[in-house]
C-alpha cells in the first residue's frame, strides 16, 4: 500500500513492476489480509 500512497522507494518498486521490470506475486492469504485492512480502515489523509 505504501507504493500507492507515498513517494520514494515503495512507489519506484511499484512503477517498475507496472513497467514489467519484474513480476509481482502474492498469495490468497495476503490478499485476504489486505481486504480485511481496507475494509476496516478509513482511507483519509
Amino acid at each position: 500500500m505504501s507504493g500507492v500512497f507515498s513517494a520514494g522507494p515503495p512507489r519506484q518498486l511499484l512503477h517498475a513492476a507496472v513497467l514489467g521490470a519484474f513480476e509481482l506475486c502474492t498469495s490468497e492469504t495476503l490478499l485476504a489480509e489486505l481486504l480485511d485492512v481496507l475494509r476496516a480502515t478509513p482511507l483519509s489523509p
